[in-house]
């Protein structure tokens, strides 16, 4: 193998080496000019810094005349990259992927931040999202780059095709997750954008000041509306709630302010879907006699379906800290989306999930008649 050469360093001989690998280690000075070659053509092993061509340059033809002028000092060549650097590419890559969007995910879970808008919050998960597609395939290419040359000098080629392959892969993860992600969450992006297809839910105070009223889609913000309202008047004990439903994100704040304030929940009319989930979380449930509650597996428009597996999960988790049996979750889990359905006043006191059925008397006079039709809404 005329191209294939043999090193003998240490007392160890290696080899054989191709050329084009040898000469890598040549330019970033792995191969020591002390370093002991040999290759099919040369009489015997030889010093690297001896064999023309190689470290020493080749003989001058007879016809040229070498200068004695000294000529500028030889370059010192590149030094190889520590292998510390790919382990700080590779660590900054994971982190710019996957550290934001799993971080807000962790402080939405736990509601560190309140008074954070939803739209912002949108943006917020939007904005991860670009982060990841931005800065993660810069330093894919900067951690493949220096990968190349760690492998080279430090004859460690396993070791960075490992990597090159896990970085393409993780590419390729990362673009199917982005496209993905568009695809199966275009109301996060609408949301993100300002746009809103839930509207007409208003918060207002009734009686003597001792009730809040919350009727109409729980859209977005609407919890920062009753946290705001409740602000301002410190002797409010009720929350009347009389919603189709709407962003179980907002349905969990709600009931953080409920337990917080140790609010009473009132239904007068009807309470369906996330508005179920929030009512049931009141210090005490009273629900008027004809008012009904209504019951449906979660869904969210254009969602992942993994996400929204969640977030069936999340909302049959409210409902059973409120006390609901396993019968009881599962007979709302097999309820589609598009259904409701309607426990007896009879089962809801059994469950726990009403604590008294009362006439309305003792409370402020509804404000707001639902039609027939308005008793479906969506997660």
């Amino acid at each position: 193998m005329p191209n294939h050469w043999y090193i003998a360093r240490g007392g160890v001989r290696e080899g054989p080496i191709a050329e084009d690998i040898l000469l890598g280690w040549v330019a970033d000075g792995g191969l020591r000019p002390h370093d002991l070659v040999w290759r099919e053509g040369l009489e015997a092993w030889a010093r690297a810094d001896a064999v023309p061509g190689l470290l020493a340059p080749p003989p001058l033809p007879a016809t040229v005349v070498e200068s004695s002028t000294p000529g500028p000092p030889p370059s010192a060549g590149r030094k190889s990259p520590p292998s510390g650097m790919l382990y700080v590419l590779l660590a900054l890559n994971i982190l710019t992927c996957l550290v934001p969007h799993v971080g807000l995910l962790a402080v939405d879970s736990v509601d560190a931040l309140p008074d954070l808008s939803g739209f912002t919050w949108a943006r917020l998960l939007l904005g991860s999202l670009a982060l990841a597609l931005l800065v993660g395939p810069a330093t894919a290419v900067l951690a493949w780059r220096v990968a190349t040359r760690v492998g080279h000098s430090s004859r460690r080629p396993r070791f960075a095709a490992t990597v090159k392959v896990a970085l393409a892969a993780e590419m390729f993860v990362l673009a199917f997750l982005a496209l993905l992600y568009v695809a199966q969450n275009r109301e996060a992006i609408n949301l993100a954008f300002g746009r809103e297809h839930l509207k007409g839910g208003q918060v207002r105070m009734l009686g003597n000041g001792e009730e809040i009223e919350l009727i109409g889609p729980m859209q977005t913000d609407i919890s920062n509306q009753v946290r705001a309202l409740l602000a301002s008047h410190a002797n409010v004990q009720t929350l009347r709630l009389s919603s189709v439903g709407g962003r179980l994100r907002e349905a969990r704040r709600i009931a953080r302010i409920i337990k917080e304030r140790n609010l009473r929940t009132y239904c007068s009319d009807y309470c369906a879907s996330a508005c179920a989930a929030a009512f049931v979380t009141g210090s005490e449930k009273v629900l008027r006699n004809g008012a009904r509650l209504g019951f449906h597996g979660a869904t969210l428009r254009g969602a992942d379906p993994v996400y929204e597996k969640a977030v069936t999960k999340d909302y049959l988790r409210m409902l059973a800290d409120a006390g609901a049996s396993e019968d009881f979750l599962h007979e709302v889990q097999e309820t589609p989306p598009e259904k409701m359905w309607y426990p007896s006043n009879a089962r809801l006191l059994s469950e726990g999930l009403v604590n008294r059925i009362t006439d309305g008397h003792d409370f402020a006079p509804a404000t707001f008649e639902p039609d027939a039709d308005d008793l479906d809404g969506d997660d």
